[in-house]
Parts: C-alpha cells; structure tokens; sequence
C-alpha cells in the first residue's frame, strides 16, 4: 500500500504533518485497538471547530483521520493502515461512529493542595 497523500509535505507521519491534517497546533490521539489509532485536533473543542462524530461518550470536534501503529525500525510509529485494518473500520462490524449528538464536555476537575 503507497502512503496516504497530506496536507503537509514530505513523510505524512510526521509529527508536522499530522498537525497539519487537523489544522491544529497540537494532536490527540486515541487507540481504537487492532493497531488503529485516530488522530484528532486535541484544541477542537477550544478553537469552534465543527463536529464531527460521537465516539463512546464524546463528540469528535473538527477534523480527525486514522493511522495504523506498528514497529518501524525497532520503534512503535504511526505506518499507513493495511488494507484489512481500512476494511474493518468501514465495515458495519468494525468501529461504531454516530453522528454528533453530545455536547462537548468541558468540565474540569479543580484539585487544590494545602
């Protein structure tokens, strides 16, 4: 399989590259097991980017795009997802996308120390 075309230039597993698939200064990454991983734009939330999709209790806001996971030269490292990792995620089996129905959750949690 050739490597995917990007937004940015050169090796799209670039740390550079893959902000800019988001257009985000900074990456989220969320591992959907398989060797799956989605890349999302971690200030989505912050930024009034759009919705995207629900996944388990959130909503994805903004871009997002997937990679695979797996060893390059010794190193775990973003690699181009295999054909059967691309089926599974398509397919009506694989991972479970619902459309935008929650709201962001920008809750914090203070925590203060004596």
């Amino acid at each position: 399989m050739s490597r995917g075309k990007t937004k940015g230039d050169g090796d799209p597993h670039t740390l550079e590259s893959l902000q800019k698939q988001v257009d985000g200064s900074y990456i989220e990454t969320i591992r959907l097991g398989a060797g799956i991983v989605l890349i999302i734009d971690e200030e989505g939330k912050l930024n009034g980017s759009k919705p995207n999709f629900d996944i388990i209790d959130d909503v994805v806001m903004g871009d997002a795009f997937f990679v695979g996971e797996g060893m390059v030269y010794s190193e775990m490292d973003f690699i181009d997802l295999k054909d059967w990792q691309i089926k599974l995620i398509l397919s009506e089996n694989g991972i479970k996308f619902d459309e935008p129905k929650n709201e962001p959750d920008f809750s914090f949690d203070f925590i203060s120390w004596k």
